[in-house]
C-alpha cells in the first residue's frame, strides 16, 4: 500500500472532514424535522457523552503509539505498541459504560435532562463500534496510509448516512435507537475489515502488560487526555450546560448556529491528521531544516480559509440556518454564528500549536496552555447561562476561551521555536476578506434573493483579490 505525500494526503483527509460535516449538516433537518427537537437534542448529548468516556478510559495510554509508530519500521515493535494501547482502551472503556449504565437514570434525568427513550444496550454497542473503527483506522493513519484511513471516514458517514435518510423517509420507527443501530453496524463491518489486514502486517497477540511501560506512558499521556477533556469541555460543555439550565429543547436553536460556524474546523482537523505523524518522522530523523516548514505551511494555508469564512458567516449564516433547520431556529440563532466562527478560528492555530508540542513531548505545556480557558469557558458558562438564560452566552464564552488559549500559546512558540508567520501574508488574506464584504454589501443593495449566486460570486471575487495580491507566491507550501 503505497503512503502519500503531505498535500495528497491532506486532500483525501479534507474529504474525509467534509463528509464528516455534512453527516452534521445533513442530520440536522433530518433529526429536527422528522424525529423531532427532543431527539435531536439527545442525540448531541449522547454522542457527547461517547466521546468524553473515550477520552477518560484511556488515562492516557497510546501516547507512545502515536508518537512513536510512524517512524518504527520493526514489525515485534509496531504489534507492541499497537496491542498494548488497544486491549488497555477496550477494557478501560468496558469498566467506564458499566458505570455509565449503572448511573444512567440519574445522568439521563438530573445531569443531561435527555427527553427522548433510548435503548442502553444499542447505545453501549454504538460506543465501542465507534471506538474498535477509531482504533483500526488511527493505525492507517499513524503509518502513512492516509489516503486509507480516510477512504475509512468517508464510508463510513456516507453509508449510515444514507441508510439514515432511508430509514427517515420510511418513518416508521422514530428512535434514537434507529441512529445507534445504523452506526454500530457500518463501524463493526468496516472495523472487521480493518483488523484482518492489521493482523496480518503486525499479527495478532496479547500484550504482555509491564506496569514500569504503563506508568511511563501515563506520565506522558495523562495530560494530552485532560487536555482533550478540557478541549471537549471548550467544544462541548456549553450544551451541557445550555441543558442543564434551558433545556435540551435549547440545544436545538444553539447547535445548528454552532455547527455552521464550527464548519471550518474541516482544515485544522485534516491537518491535525496528517501533521502529526510527519512531524513526528521528521523530529525522529533530525531533519532540523524541515522540522517546522509542515507547521508553517498548515498555519497559513489555514488562515487563507478561515479568514474569509469568519466574514462570511456575518452575511450568510441566516439563510443557510434556516435551510439546515427553519426559520424559526434561523431567527433565533443566525447571530451566534460569526462569534462561534471567530473563536473556532483560534481553535484551530492552537491544534496546530498543540502538534508541535505534541511530536516535541511537551505535553504538559499543551495542558496548562489549555487551563486557564478551560477554566474560564466552564465559569462563564455556568455564571451568566444561569443569570441571563440565554444561549448567546454560549457563543460568546467559546470565543473568549479559544482567543485566550491562542494568546497563550502563540507567546509561548514564538519563545521556544523557530516558527515563522508571514504578517504580511495575514494582511493580504484580510485586505481580500475586507473587499469581499463589501462586495456582499453591494449584492445585498441590489438582490435580495439568488443566495447560491452571492456566495459563488463571493468565494470568486475573494481568490480574485487573492491572486491579485500575490499571496499563492508568498506559500511556502508553493516554493
Amino acid at each position: 500500500m503505497r503512503k502519500q505525500g503531505f498535500i495528497e494526503s491532506n486532500i483525501w483527509v479534507t474529504l474525509a472532514n467534509v463528509f464528516t460535516s455534512l453527516k452534521g449538516v445533513i442530520l440536522v433537518p433530518i433529526l429536527i424535522n422528522t424525529f423531532g427537537k427532543d431527539i435531536y437534542g439527545s442525540f448531541v448529548l449522547l454522542g457527547n457523552v461517547s466521546i468524553m468516556l473515550f477520552q477518560l478510559s484511556s488515562f492516557g495510554i497510546g501516547y507512545k503509539y502515536k508518537r512513536y509508530l510512524p517512524s518504527v519500521l520493526n514489525v515485534k515493535r509496531k504489534n507492541s505498541l499497537y496491542y498494548t494501547q488497544f486491549f488497555f482502551h477496550l477494557f478501560a472503556l468496558f469498566l467506564f459504560i458499566s458505570l455509565f449504565i449503572a448511573f444512567s437514570d440519574e445522568i439521563n434525568i438530573n445531569l443531561l435532562k435527555i427527553n427522548a427513550k433510548y435503548n442502553l444496550f444499542l447505545y453501549t454497542a454504538y460506543t465501542f463500534s465507534i471506538l474498535l473503527f477509531n482504533q483500526s483506522t488511527n493505525y492507517f493513519r499513524l503509518t502513512h496510509r492516509i489516503r486509507f484511513f480516510a477512504i475509512n471516514q468517508i464510508l463510513l458517514q456516507v453509508i449510515s448516512l444514507a441508510l439514515i435518510i432511508l430509514i427517515s423517509k420510511v418513518a416508521l420507527y422514530r428512535s434514537l435507537n434507529v441512529i445507534f443501530v445504523v452506526y454500530t453496524i457500518v463501524a463493526f463491518v468496516l472495523s472487521f475489515v480493518n483488523s484482518l489486514k492489521i493482523i496480518t502486517e503486525i499479527g495478532l497477540s496479547f500484550p504482555d502488560f509491564k506496569l514500569k511501560r504503563i506508568i511511563s506512558d501515563i506520565r506522558l499521556g495523562y495530560p494530552l487526555v485532560l487536555y482533550y477533556i478540557m478541549d471537549f469541555t471548550l467544544g462541548s460543555s456549553d450544551r451541557f450546560i445550555i441543558a442543564y439550565f434551558l433545556g435540551s429543547t435549547a440545544i436545538s436553536y444553539y447547535n445548528p448556529a454552532y455547527i455552521l460556524g464550527a464548519l471550518i474546523t474541516i482544515v485544522p482537523r485534516t491537518f491535525s491528521v496528517v501533521l502529526q505523524p510527519f512531524l513526528s518522522k521528521q523530529f525522529d530523523e533530525s531533519k532540523e531544516g524541515l522540522k517546522f516548514v509542515k507547521a508553517e505551511q498548515s498555519l497559513e494555508i489555514y488562515l487563507l480559509f478561515a479568514i474569509p469564512f469568519v466574514v462570511g458567516t456575518v452575511f450568510f449564516a441566516k439563510p443557510i440556518i434556516a435551510i439546515l433547520a427553519n426559520n424559526e431556529i434561523a431567527n433565533a440563532s443566525y447571530f451566534l454564528t460569526p462569534i462561534v466562527a471567530l473563536g473556532i478560528l483560534f481553535f484551530g492555530i492552537n491544534n496546530i500549536f498543540s502538534t508541535i508540542y505534541f511530536v516535541r513531548n511537551k505535553t504538559q505545556l499543551i495542558l496548562w496552555y489549555n487551563g486557564l480557558s478551560f477554566l474560564l469557558n466552564v465559569t462563564i458558562n455556568i455564571v451568566f447561562i444561569s443569570i441571563y438564560r440565554n444561549i448567546i452566552v454560549a457563543a460568546i464564552s467559546t470565543l473568549i476561551s479559544y482567543f485566550v488559549s491562542f494568546v497563550i500559546f502563540y507567546f509561548n512558540i514564538r519563545k521556544s521555536t523557530k516558527i515563522q508567520i508571514d504578517r504580511l501574508l495575514i494582511v493580504k488574506i484580510l485586505l481580500a476578506s475586507g473587499f469581499m464584504s463589501l462586495f456582499i454589501l453591494g449584492l445585498n443593495h441590489f438582490f435580495d434573493k439568488l443566495f447560491l449566486l452571492k456566495i459563488l460570486s463571493s468565494i470568486f471575487v475573494y481568490f480574485a483579490f487573492i491572486i491579485f495580491f500575490k499571496v499563492f507566491k508568498n506559500l511556502k507550501v508553493f516554493n
